[in-house]
């Protein structure tokens, strides 16, 4: 029995990070095999980790309060009396407390780790120091992010491949429902092309997207494309002005999952990934996809084509916008908007890979598989095997 501590800012939240901690505090809430303890400041209490009783769930922990160190410390010690390992999932200041209170036991860290910000370091990329010499073992969601790990100086052989996970209960197509569409003042008569992500973010790609949505109208003209997030410098003034986009904002819970099994096609232009969890959740929906094809995307989408349409649109580092991103990626989705039978068998061939490549169940037996390695003292090469 694996006995654990959990340390994490918060257990609640949309971005990528928040929701990884959620969905292996889920996938761990589950097992026999692993007792688990979670100190943060918020959680989500509509989750099943929360309702399940399984976990010892510990509040009040806010590492972003100087003034609160001795309290939080104090927390800390008290929460891992009695664990074998810590594991952080995010956050450097909920890191920097587990190593402080480490004291022989072990310390698994990431995939959502920054590094600390010294002068002349890149504060994205965590240098040996922190992967190597403060932690046990060391999980990335990818390929992409492990490169990204390696150019700071870590060794392959340090770091484990976990992918991201999705709840195939909780974003199903069961959940479709044209009239969703109605109730955010739209038509539902017309297709939907929806995007979930920020849009605050050069990389996210939205010009490139909505350049591409423009062309899709020429060949197809009853389409609204519908993002989904927080609004920001890249949706200009211009992109708000055009007939048939609708920035709808930020949606959360179920109401999201809602909004994702009623689209026709989720489309995405991100030029730098390093998971991508919207596609996947769209997919999980039963909803098809055409997607820039970074980060994790070849293993979501191992055949194009089949369980989604994944586009080259980027060129090699630093990763800039192909100068035809918007055209290949119109290419791609029109025949998808035009054919419905292709489209909703895509759909439905990728929700199955998402059941049995992605669901949170295997998500609980990739972690557990790190954790069991690394209190047993294994080596690094043998840590080392992707968990795929």
């Amino acid at each position: 029995m694996i006995r654990m501590l959990v340390l994490a800012e918060h257990a609640v939240g949309i971005n990528g990070a928040a929701r990884n901690v959620v969905s292996c505090l889920n996938a761990l809430s589950v097992r026999n095999d692993i007792r688990v303890r979670l100190l943060c400041g918020k959680i989500d209490q509509s989750e099943p980790y929360a309702r399940s009783g399984r976990l010892d769930i510990r509040s009040g922990f806010d590492p972003r309060q100087l003034t609160r160190f001795g309290l939080n410390l104090w927390k800390v010690l008290q929460a891992v009396r009695g664990c074998d390992l810590i594991y952080v999932p995010a956050g450097l200041r909920p890191f920097l407390y587990a190593y402080t209170v480490k004291r022989g036991r072990k310390l698994v860290a990431g995939p959502h780790m920054p590094g600390i910000p010294i002068l002349g370091m890149d504060r994205s990329n965590p240098s040996p120091l922190i992967t190597m010499k403060m932690s046990d073992a060391w999980i990335e969601v990818s390929e992409v992010s492990v490169r990204h790990r390696m150019m700071a100086g870590t060794p392959r052989e340090y770091m484990n491949i976990v992918p991201h996970a999705v709840d195939p209960e909780r974003f199903n197509p069961r959940y479709a429902d044209r009239d969703v569409w109605r109730r955010e003042g739209l038509d539902p008569n017309t297709k939907k092309i929806v995007n979930v992500g920020r849009m605050n973010i050069e990389k996210k790609g939205i010009p490139q997207l909505i350049e591409a949505y423009q062309l899709i109208r020429y060949a197809f003209p009853r389409v609204d494309l519908v993002l989904i997030g927080e609004p920001g410098p890249f949706l200009a003034p211009e992109h708000r002005a055009l007939h048939g986009v609708y920035p709808i904002g930020p949606r959360y819970g179920y109401h999201l999952v809602r909004l994702l099994a009623s689209a026709d096609l989720f489309m995405g232009a991100s030029r730098l990934e390093t998971f991508w969890l919207a596609p996947l959740e769209a997919m999980a929906c039963g909803v098809a996809v055409v997607v820039s094809k970074t980060g994790a995307v070849p293993t979501m989408i191992p055949q194009d084509g089949v369980q989604g349409r994944a586009i080259e649109i980027v060129d090699r580092a630093p990763y800039p916008f192909l100068p035809d991103a918007a055209e290949r990626l119109a290419a791609a989705a029109i025949p998808l908007l035009v054919d419905d039978e292709t489209r909703h068998r895509m759909g439905a061939t990728g929700r199955e890979h998402v059941i049995s490549e992605f669901p949170e169940s295997r998500l609980g037996d990739r972690l557990v598989r790190v954790f069991q390695s690394t209190i047993e003292g294994g080596s690094k090469s043998e840590l080392s095997s992707p968990a795929y």
